[in-house]
């Protein structure tokens, strides 16, 4: 029998809970109240997940430093003040800092695509950026057909007729990005 909300913020019984409509979840009137409050300020409402789906099994998972931790101190309330909401992030970073599994934490909640909450040390925010830095990277790693020369290789960047490897885009940049691409050098390999 659960004993808290999904938030996991509020007590949970059959007499204080709400079905939202076209949610179809039950949730504690308190949280109910803040939805509606949201909601009507026009304001994005944060949908928290069932504790089974926020803290997915497996191995590491069991090593955790946050196991026995509550809940809302890493999935904080949808509406908290700056300094209350700061103090809480600290507190949950200060918990992950110590984490054996701190990595694997991490790794996971940048696969899930994890958008609210404290995760391996990282804010939601901060696990954006980390997943938009590994975007780039695997971008910048790709190999592609060169539209200067035809030959496959490592993604130099944008050049006047399309897509570049690196060599024929370092040539084309020394030469001051001309309307073309200037050849390759005899007996050069690109």
């Amino acid at each position: 029998m659960r004993t808290v909300c999904h938030a996991g913020r509020h007590p949970w019984s059959e007499e204080t809970t709400a079905v939202l409509p076209g949610d179809g979840r039950r949730y504690c009137l308190e949280c109910t109240r803040e939805r509606a409050v949201l909601a009507l300020a026009g304001r994005q409402v944060y949908t928290p997940q069932p504790e089974e789906a926020t803290r997915p099994a497996g191995e590491w998972r069991e090593h955790a430093t946050c196991a026995g931790e509550p809940l809302r101190l890493f999935y904080g309330p949808s509406v908290e003040k700056p300094a209350a909401r700061e103090a809480r992030v600290a507190k949950a970073k200060a918990i992950c800092g110590r984490c054996p599994v701190r990595t694997e934490c991490a790794e996971d909640a940048v696969a899930r695509g994890e958008k609210w909450g404290v995760r391996g040390g990282l804010t939601g925010t901060e696990l954006k950026r980390e997943r938009r830095r590994r975007m780039k990277r695997a971008v910048a790693r790709s190999q592609v057909v060169c539209s200067c020369c035809g030959k496959t290789g490592p993604r130099g960047g944008p050049g006047p007729d399309g897509v570049l490897i690196t060599s024929c885009r370092a040539r084309w940049v020394r030469a001051g990005r001309p309307e073309t691409v200037p050849p390759a050098p005899v007996g050069s390999a690109a």
